[in-house]
C-alpha cells in the first residue's frame, strides 16, 4: 500500500505545467539523471535507473 501525499488521493498527478512537481513531488525518486530509459526494482528492493546520457547504472536506498 502507498503512502500516497494528499494532492494524489486520486491517483493522477495534475501538475499545470511540464516541469512543475506539484503533485508529483511525493514520487520523486532523484533528478539528473539525464536520459533514463529503465527504471527496475532489484531482488534487495532497492530501485535501479540507467542513465543513458551519463552511461551509468544508479542504485536508490533508504537512508
Amino acid at each position: 500500500v502507498l503512502d500516497l501525499a494528499v494532492n494524489l488521493e486520486d491517483r493522477v498527478a495534475d501538475n499545470n505545467s511540464k516541469f512543475d512537481i506539484t503533485e508529483s513531488e511525493s514520487l520523486l525518486a532523484g533528478r539528473n539523471f539525464g536520459i533514463a530509459p529503465d527504471v527496475q526494482t532489484g531482488p534487495n528492493g532497492h530501485l535501479f535507473v540507467v542513465s543513458l546520457s551519463n552511461g551509468a547504472v544508479y542504485e536508490i536506498f533508504r537512508r
